[in-house]
């Protein structure tokens, strides 16, 4: 009767031991897994914009499609145990493919933008200025044109216009 227990014991204790060496591995194989690049598509740095309203989902898919990372899951999974599911931040990024996932969800939580040095000549219009931007893919035309217009953000800016025209002085 007693050696029935102790091989009872001895097969718990084996299944145990067996339970937490798969588990230390998938943990192991985890931690692994998100700090690490893709190598997907190494070269250069990508150019990567989050817009107003992005979700969690469309983010985690859109650095997919732009080979940033391998599957959206994991992006979703580390950002909700983080806590930092609405925490990204509008902007556009530059993003090398070396980055692991941490690292880039850290990037675009933390909100470490991609910077541009424009000269907007004297006298150009809105209209001209967009142009100029769009030549050197900073934005695209009509979004431009549309937040130059945007009365909210006039208001929320507190200039005392219709339109930003006029407000967007050259380098002097």
């Amino acid at each position: 009767m007693e050696r029935v227990r102790v091989g009872k014991l001895i097969k718990f204790i084996l299944s145990l031991l067996i339970g937490l060496l798969v588990f230390s591995l998938t943990v192991l194989w985890a931690i692994n897994f998100l700090n690490s690049p893709p190598d997907l598509n190494e070269g250069e740095d990508q150019i990567f914009s989050i817009y107003k309203g992005a979700t969690l989902n469309s983010i985690s898919k859109d650095l997919t499609q732009y080979g940033l990372i391998r599957y959206p899951w994991p992006m979703i999974l580390y950002s909700r145990l983080m806590g930092t599911e609405t925490d990204f931040k509008v902007g556009v990024y530059r993003i090398s493919h070396k980055k692991s996932l941490t690292e880039i969800h850290d990037y675009l939580v933390e909100g470490r933008q991609q910077l541009f040095k424009v000269t907007i000549p004297e006298g150009w219009t809105s209209r001209q200025i967009a142009d100029y931007l769009e030549s050197l893919e900073i934005t695209d035309r009509e979004g431009f044109l549309k937040a130059v217009a945007s009365t909210d953000l006039i208001e929320e800016l507190d200039i005392p216009a219709k339109d930003f025209e006029g407000f967007l002085y050259p380098d002097t």
